[in-house]
């Protein structure tokens, strides 16, 4: 009877409060994501007043969360006291049913009968606990089966990218000619895509530039490169190896200075995905010195690049460790030649304690600051391949200066691929890219789009006054 109401217990409390265990960690996640976004955003939660708006919120959430877990607690209180009634009731049951057995029996059969009674009660509690206790099990099971799931969703998630089973290896002195072949890139199989048909070729050494609108793929473009993505069709090359398939030719020949610009949503940024190999393309090819990107790793592709994004990023440490980052064999000297050649040497030496200053809250660098250190950091890593994602778009014009001034000296000798808004700082750029709809509607450098009097002439004469667009 006690193995009975102990099961229908479990399965009662199982059947009520199992539900609500995968409610409650839905709802752990949105109370932390609002307390994150209200913790990072402060400054814009406090621009707009929207402390209030901000505690609704999360005391929606928290009284939602708050309510469920009063439910499984009142749920799981119960569980002691009836586990504890049980027993103590079964231990009664058998003392009272024994007691009327042994009074009835002749006095030589009491003793026997006793020591059977205290026998028996032993085994009985013992199964009827381990009863009880399998019935606590459960209850504790299901949550750390929700938690275990949430883990595995994790851990069973599989990179997209996946290495060729014929690695093909990129020459050891990589030149840094990089070339895309008829790209096409979409970051689902089922979705539109960002970029379409794009080729072009960067040579050794060039600047190429890119421009377009907000969304236009400027960033895509570039990312597909060190493959961060791998294309949807066509191929990247650099050097002549492919990094996997897109629709979108140009070639970049080593040195060449390559600028990616259009309007937001051009699809800047997925080429810059594409070219490290962050995505895989479509269809078609990206070459680095007519190797195809497809058939070389992932680390040797990012190994190819060094990397400046419009958001700076340092880590805890000190300014050496975030100078030297992942590096090994750099000396001193090296470090600070980095340093000098992009103007922030002087201003880490003010520092207190120099390149060996942690960068914590005690330590105020500004923007332009941490992106000039970044700046020494790719100069340092001296890759064959250098990406500029919008460096300078969230500087005043005297900081841009300086910070123009370091790019440049690091895009010497190297194919430079520059995401730009302000089209100023892509003027002298080998290789103009403008982008419109994950397309490349023109390409030329300067003079030849300008002579054109296409999309790149009106988004540069929007730009500057009629006598800048004709100096």
């Amino acid at each position: 009877m006690a193995v009975i109401v102990n099961v229908l217990m479990t399965t009662v409390l199982m059947t009520l409060a199992f539900p609500k265990q995968s409610l409650i960690q839905g709802l752990t996640d949105k109370l932390n994501s609002i307390t994150r976004e209200s913790l990072t955003g402060i400054r814009v939660v406090r621009a707009y007043n929207a402390e209030d708006y901000q505690n609704e919120k999360f005391a929606a959430a928290n009284d939602e969360l708050t309510r469920l877990n009063l439910f499984v607690n009142r749920l799981m209180a119960i569980l002691n006291p009836i586990m504890m009634g049980i027993s103590s009731g079964l231990s009664v049951a058998i003392y009272w049913i024994g007691a009327y057995v042994i009074n009835d029996a002749a006095p030589i059969a009491r003793l026997p009968l006793f020591s059977d009674m205290i026998v028996f009660m032993s085994y009985a509690i013992q199964v009827v606990m381990g009863f009880l206790l399998m019935g606590a099990l459960f209850i504790v099971l299901h949550r750390t089966m929700v938690s275990a799931k949430r883990i595995n969703q994790v851990l069973d998630l599989h990179s997209s990218i996946q290495n060729p089973a014929q690695v093909q290896l990129a020459d050891e002195n990589l030149k840094g000619q990089v070339e895309f072949k008829d790209v096409t890139f979409r970051y689902a199989a089922n979705s539109e895509a960002v970029i379409e048909h794009v080729s072009f070729k960067a040579e050794t050494g060039q600047t190429v530039a890119f421009i377009g609108s907000i969304g236009s793929g400027k960033s895509t473009l570039v990312n597909l490169i060190p493959r961060f993505y791998d294309v949807s069709a066509g191929e990247i090359l650099v050097d002549g190896v492919n990094v996997q398939d897109y629709d979108f030719s140009v070639t970049a020949h080593a040195g060449q200075r390559v600028a990616i610009v259009g309007p937001t949503g051009a699809g800047k940024t997925t080429i810059v995905n594409l070219l490290m190999k962050f995505y895989e393309i479509d269809k078609g090819s990206i070459r680095i010195d007519g190797v195809d990107t497809k058939a070389m790793t992932r680390s040797e592709v990012h190994d190819a690049f060094s990397m400046v994004l419009q958001d700076t990023w340092l880590f805890e440490g000190t300014i050496r460790d975030n100078l030297i980052y992942n590096q090994i064999g750099i000396s001193d000297e090296r470090m600070m030649e980095a340093s000098k050649a992009v103007g922030i040497h002087h201003f880490i030496m003010t520092l207190p304690d120099g390149y060996d200053t942690i960068l914590d809250d005690t330590v105020t660098l500004s923007v332009g600051q941490k992106q000039l250190l970044t700046i020494a950091r790719a100069l340092l890593k001296d890759a064959p391949l250098l990406i500029l994602d919008e460096a300078t778009s969230s500087v005043d014009t005297r900081t841009e200066e300086l910070i123009q001034k370091a790019m440049d000296r690091l895009m010497e000798g190297r194919t430079s691929f520059v995401i730009a808004h302000r089209l100023s700082t892509i003027r002298n750029a080998d290789l103009i890219l403008v982008m419109k709809d994950g397309n490349i509607i023109e390409q030329g450098n300067y003079e030849e789009l300008m002579a054109q009097g296409g999309f790149y002439a009106d988004l540069y004469n929007s730009q500057f006054t009629e006598d800048e667009a004709e100096e």
